[in-house]
This record gives structure tokens, C-alpha cells and sequence, in this order.
């Protein structure tokens, strides 16, 4: 004779309680486990000095953080040929120590295109840079007002303002 459908229906939802249950309380006991090499992991990096690099397969460094050439935080990119491709810090001396910026280099590693705060009000500017590393076009904010402009080399190396503030 077929048993009821319905005792097996209670028998369902009894196991699947009990696995949800078990579940739960294992994910629980793991992160017990896990938590204090995970905390004496954090205490350790805290405690690493200088650059960290980054490899790949190839044995190629693609990622270089640390203070960078002026002690500041810094995170380096690199293509496979080993070019610096980007770069993230801030600067550490002179009237611009610590502004942000935000590098790209060409294929060559030539800075190319630099975004960065400038002046006492870090307003921001995109300086965009020939293959000689020489400023061609300049967009940003200036002044206490922070007026927009646009500025740009000319064939002759004059500087010119497409936007007078």
C-alpha cells in the first residue's frame, strides 16, 4: 500500500531545516576557526616595510606599492616589456607635496597624460604631454574662484589661452 503524500512532504521540509541549520552553524564554527589567522595576517602586513612587487607567470613585474622615489604612498603599473603604464600618488616635496595625482605612460613608459590637484586650492587639472614629457594642452580650475581653463602649446612653444578666465 503507497504511503500519504503528506508525511513525506513534512519529512522534506524537516531535512531541509536541518541542512539549512547545519549549514549555518558550520559557516559559524569556520569563521571561528578562521578569524584569528585572519587578524594575525593583517597584523603582519602592517608590520611590511618598503616596496611590495607583483609578478607574473612569466616572472615580469606588472605592480609595484610603496613610498615610490619621495616617500610617498604610491602604486606603480607596468606592461609586460616592463614600462611604467600608470601610476597613483601623491607628491611628496615642494609646493606640491601631498596633492594627488593620477598617471598614464605610453608604450615607451613616457608620461603621457597626468591628472593631478594644483595650487593651494588643489583644483583640479589634465596635463596632456607630447612624447618629449613637454605640457601641450592644460584643462583646470585656477584661482580662489577656481575659474575654468584651457590652455595649449603652440608650434612655436608659446603658451596660449583657449579659455581666458
Amino acid at each position: 500500500m503507497p504511503k500519504s503524500p503528506v508525511p513525506h512532504s513534512i519529512s522534506i521540509k524537516k531535512h531541509l531545516i536541518l541542512m539549512t541549520m547545519s549549514a549555518f552553524f558550520g559557516a559559524c564554527i569556520a569563521l571561528i576557526l578562521i578569524m584569528p589567522s585572519t587578524l594575525e595576517a593583517k597584523n603582519d602586513a602592517k608590520k611590511i616595510a618598503g616596496l611590495l612587487e607583483t609578478y607574473n607567470a612569466q616572472n615580469q613585474r606588472v605592480a609595484m606599492m610603496g613610498p615610490g622615489n619621495e616617500n610617498q604612498g604610491s602604486i606603480f603599473l607596468f606592461s609586460t616589456n616592463g614600462a611604467l603604464t600608470h601610476q597613483f600618488g601623491s607628491y611628496g616635496a615642494g609646493s606640491e607635496k601631498g596633492q594627488s595625482l593620477f598617471g598614464l605612460h605610453d608604450r615607451g613608459g613616457s608620461l603621457r597624460y597626468l591628472f593631478r590637484l594644483y595650487g593651494q586650492n588643489d583644483s583640479p587639472t589634465l596635463v596632456m604631454k607630447d612624447k618629449a614629457g613637454m605640457d601641450k594642452l592644460v584643462i583646470g580650475l585656477q584661482g580662489a574662484d577656481e575659474t575654468p581653463y584651457i590652455q595649449f602649446i603652440d608650434s612655436k612653444g608659446q603658451r596660449r589661452d583657449l579659455i581666458t578666465p
